[in-house]
């Protein structure tokens, strides 16, 4: 993820950035966010919304093409690859069920909400929840159990009876109640300053306005201070010289002075033989853009 603040207006874009299958960097404008101002904490703030709200997108889109999914497994499960059909019909097992719909809707409803709001869910979110399961359940003819049944873990023959709790123990404390305690303590700490740290440092792999960003001691810093395993000793010595020599090639070669982004500086290199001339380049880039810990 790539954030391209403007500090005049206190806007910030996030574009979203991804590797496809030919190893090219694509880039997506996914949303404008408005801070009250630019400050770290500021930042943090705004990025975590923007995180989970891309989380729920995701999980709303899964349950408009729930039947089409569902489809699709059937499918599979009747071609003639008996290993697809194993797995589709694990698959389809496990998504045609209570569990599945449970923990989706669940999502939707916890992940679209933050702080404050977090707490009152809990409260007073569980009856309106479960009431949207069962509806989802009717209408894709899903059997919703007893709550008041014994809960067992597994299926089939293999289920095995858990501590006398029962089915509404299961999916109101286990999940409901404990999921909410971990979101909770996962948005205070998930955008820590080490993130801060390296989504800074990232930027001196920007090539816009002619490399005036490009440092290699910037850079050698980031490999150094986040990527230490991805590099051996032997690799790490040859980045310092690569990057200098790339710092000349920047300002001589005329594809390199096209680009503006650091995907589109991605893509050269991987159109032309500066891919092979610059590899440790090459992968710093691709380690920073498709990070995790960016996300």
């Amino acid at each position: 993820m790539k954030l391209v603040i403007s500090k005049r207006k206190n806007k910030m874009a996030i574009v979203l950035q991804v590797v496809d299958k030919e190893g090219f960097i694509r880039e997506q404008f996914f949303d404008l966010v408005y801070v009250k101002d630019t400050t770290s904490l500021a930042l943090k703030k705004a990025i975590c919304e923007v995180f989970y709200g891309l989380q729920v997108f995701f999980a709303k889109s899964l349950m408009r093409m729930f039947d089409f999914v569902c489809v699709v497994l059937q499918d599979i499960i009747k071609s003639k690859n008996l290993a697809q059909r194993s797995e589709g019909d694990e698959i389809y097992n496990a998504v045609a069920s209570v569990d599945f719909v449970f923990i989706l809707h669940f999502l939707i409803e916890m992940l679209g909400i933050i702080d404050d709001l977090c707490l009152k869910f809990k409260e007073h979110g569980w009856d309106p929840l479960f009431k949207k399961v069962k509806l989802f359940c009717k209408d894709h003819e899903i059997e919703v159990f007893n709550l008041s049944a014994l809960y067992k873990v597994g299926q089939g023959q293999s289920r095995i009876q858990k501590d006398n709790l029962t089915i509404k123990h299961h999916y109101r404390f286990d999940i409901f109640i404990t999921s909410i305690g971990s979101l909770l303590i996962e948005m205070n700490s998930h955008f820590n300053d080490e993130v801060m740290k390296l989504l800074v440092l990232s930027y001196v792999l920007d090539p816009s306005d002619n490399y005036k960003a490009f440092w290699v001691e910037d850079i050698y810093k980031l490999m150094n201070d986040f990527y230490l395993d991805d590099f051996t000793k032997q690799e790490k010595l040859h980045m310092k010289i690569q990057l200098e020599h790339f710092q000349l090639d920047a300002h001589q070669s005329k594809e390199l002075q096209k680009t503006s982004t650091v995907a589109e500086l991605c893509q050269v290199l991987a159109k032309t033989s500066k891919l092979n001339i610059y590899p440790l380049l090459d992968r710093i880039i691709r380690l920073v853009l498709t990070s995790s810990c960016v996300c």
